[in-house]
């Protein structure tokens, strides 16, 4: 019997080959999109708690008269820094509280600047992990001076 050979089926060798080098270009352009919409959203996350955290001291200010550092979270690795990490931490400034957990890569810190409390500063600074520890989103508020709050970005982030 000398019939027709056999048809083979499948995909040959330089088929499978083009293929995956599609898919890896493909990737290869995707993931920094990726990583850099993962970094845009955690900012956004600190940004959202320190606008909280700034009202929160125009408020007391507004009570008191002056501003305050207020009363951090446990810094666990003794940085200097207000932990988000467990979920559950809170700055509370006067008889406000702000819950630090919707930013859990960051770690915060609030600082006054003059004897007279006129301004006060807010830092997120990125811990390692999603965010890098270089990145910081910074606001300063200065009751005298015009525009009173101004925004700064360092690391990867960008100024709100």
């Amino acid at each position: 019997m000398t019939g027709k050979p056999a048809k083979q089926a499948g995909f040959t060798l330089v088929e499978l080959m083009i293929t995956v080098t599609i898919i890896g270009l493909l990737a290869a352009v995707a993931y920094p999109h990726y990583r850099r919409y993962l970094t845009d959203s955690e900012s956004y996350d600190a940004q959202a708690v320190i606008e909280n955290l700034a009202s929160a001291e125009k408020t007391e200010r507004q009570l008191t008269g002056a501003f305050t550092l207020g009363t951090a979270p446990t810094d666990t690795d003794g940085d200097g820094w207000a932990e988000a990490s467990d979920g559950n931490s809170c700055y509370i400034i006067g008889t406000t509280v702000v819950r630090l957990g919707d930013a859990p890569n960051f770690e915060f810190q609030i600082t006054t600047l003059d004897a007279w409390a006129n301004t006060f500063v807010i830092t997120a600074q990125g811990k390692d992990g999603l965010v890098d520890s270089g990145d910081q989103l910074i606001f300063d508020y200065d009751a005298t001076r015009n525009p009173r709050e101004q925004w700064t970005a360092n690391g990867s982030f960008s100024a709100p």
